[in-house]
């Protein structure tokens, strides 16, 4: 796109030129203006080469720089920066067969609580296979054996809550929800 120097248009009440560049061209951002300042900015440069130096033309270290042994000493892994492959045919996960689940073996029978085994008492207690399951709420039972009366709950006092103010009788008139209502003393 040809940029169109537009200092007449701009500049139609004829401000020195000099004061004129420095108060209105070095703020400008007009995309087709000569003068302006769009695209100078170094963000503006960092936007319109980002392609060419993350992909194209990469800057690399010389291998003569005194600081290249000590990075290639810390032994960084090259990847491949191949091709990505591509997804060409999609398969609704839905239509998959189901894998076939086997139940789980039964599990073996207790010895009776009679006279437990001399073997049996030696062993330590295994940990169940998946220690986090939901267990059923039993009203009065806490962890560590401790008992709670079971009168109900009882509320929990916060030492810190705010204390509630005292119940204030209204003064005036007390109007039901939906009434209406006439300002102005009239």
């Amino acid at each position: 796109m040809a940029k169109v120097d537009y200092l007449k248009e701009c500049n139609s009440y004829g401000v020195a030129l000099e004061d004129f560049l420095t108060q209105f061209c070095a703020r400008c951002l007009q995309p087709e203006c000569s003068r302006s300042q769009h695209g100078t900015s170094k963000f503006d440069q960092r936007v319109s080469t980002w392609e060419s130096r993350l992909f194209q033309e990469v800057p690399r270290m010389a291998e003569t720089d005194p600081r290249f042994e000590t990075i290639r000493a810390q032994k960084f892994i090259q990847i491949d920066t191949g091709r990505v492959p591509e997804v060409r045919s999609w398969v609704d996960p839905r239509d998959l067969a189901e894998p076939k689940v086997e139940p789980p073996p039964s599990p073996e029978p207790e010895p009776t609580p009679q006279e437990p085994s001399p073997q049996v008492q030696a062993e330590e207690p295994k940990a169940p296979a998946n220690p986090v399951k939901n267990t059923p709420n039993r009203r009065g039972q806490m962890i560590g054996g401790k008992k709670v009366d079971s009168g109900g709950p009882k509320p929990v006092l916060d030492p810190w809550e705010a204390r509630k103010p005292p119940e204030k009788k209204a003064e005036g008139k007390v109007v039901q929800p939906g009434a209406k209502i006439r300002l102005g003393g009239s």
